[in-house]
Formats: C-alpha cells, structure tokens, sequence
C-alpha cells in the first residue's frame, strides 16, 4: 500500500471522528485509537512472521470501531451505553463504504466487515487474532494512562475514582 493511500485512510478516519469526544480519550480519541492499533497490527505480523494480508489488516484496524459514529449522541460525545456502541462491530461493507468506497473495492470492504464482525475465539481467522491481539495492547501503557486522565478530568473524578477505570 502507498504512502498516499495510508494518508487518504488516515484522513477519512479522522473526518469521521472529527469533534467527536468520549470520556475516556478525548476529542478524536477513535482516530487515534485506529493509528494505533493498525501501527500495532503491523508490529505484530512483522515480528510474529505471519502469512497474512498486511494491507488488508492495517486498513481494518483503521476502521475497526467505525461503527461507534452511530453512538454519537447530540452532544458530540460516543455514549458507552448505546446500542450503536455496544454493537458496533457489527458494520456491513456497505456501512465501512461510505467511508472509504472510494478508496477500496468492494470485494476489499467485504473482507475488512468479515474481520471486524467476527468473535474471538480458537477457531478465529488468523487476521481476526491479530486485531484482537493488537486493540487489546492498545489499552497498556501511556494511551490507557491518557483516557484514564481524560476520563477523570472531563467527569470530575478524584484520584481513586480515576484508578478504578
């Protein structure tokens, strides 16, 4: 995949998280999350040696949550407790489209709605792992120090209430 092309993803990504804020995160913080994870899918091939489709998985972790824009309330805030949050994994191709159709092909947008849909577990396709793998490293470190400060600031918690998120 072209330079060009990850920074047209990235762009709609953004433009699609644009002003929109969550607790835990921030402004934009699905943007963010999404560069993340897609950067940790690629470590994660490279080092693990895996035959898969490096393109491919990075384009899904991309847009991997992109169904948490139907949890938007009016706020411009992603509400945890909404359906569109809670099933937010469950996009069709033609949902993730009108992001990127312009930019993947059908069949492409078809594989990227399989890989989001799917559950974890033994027998999960190999791209499948490794999101998984890759968005659950995504809460160590500084990004879940980052949301539990945003988190505690934007809903006035004490010390304690923040270490408990």
């Amino acid at each position: 995949m072209t330079k060009k092309i990850k920074t047209k993803l990235r762009t709609e990504l953004l433009n699609a998280f644009k002003n929109i804020e969550e607790t835990g995160g921030g402004k934009e913080y699905r943007y963010f999350h999404g560069v993340h994870v897609a950067n940790l899918t690629q470590k994660i091939i490279k080092n693990e040696k895996l035959e898969v489709d490096s393109d491919l998985l990075y384009v899904t972790a991309l847009f991997h949550d992109i169904g948490k824009v139907k949890a938007v309330d009016n706020k411009s805030s992603i509400d945890y407790s909404s359906k569109g949050n809670l099933e937010h994994d469950s996009v069709g191709p033609d949902y993730i489209g009108k992001f990127i159709g312009d930019i993947v092909p059908k069949e492409v947008l078809l594989k990227i709605s399989k890989i989001i849909q799917e559950k974890p577990s033994v027998n999960a396709s190999l791209e499948c792992k490794v999101l998984r793998d890759a968005d659950e490293l995504c809460n160590f470190g500084n990004m879940q120090i980052w949301r539990m400060v945003t988190d505690a600031v934007l809903t006035k918690k004490n010390i304690p209430e923040a270490f408990k998120y």
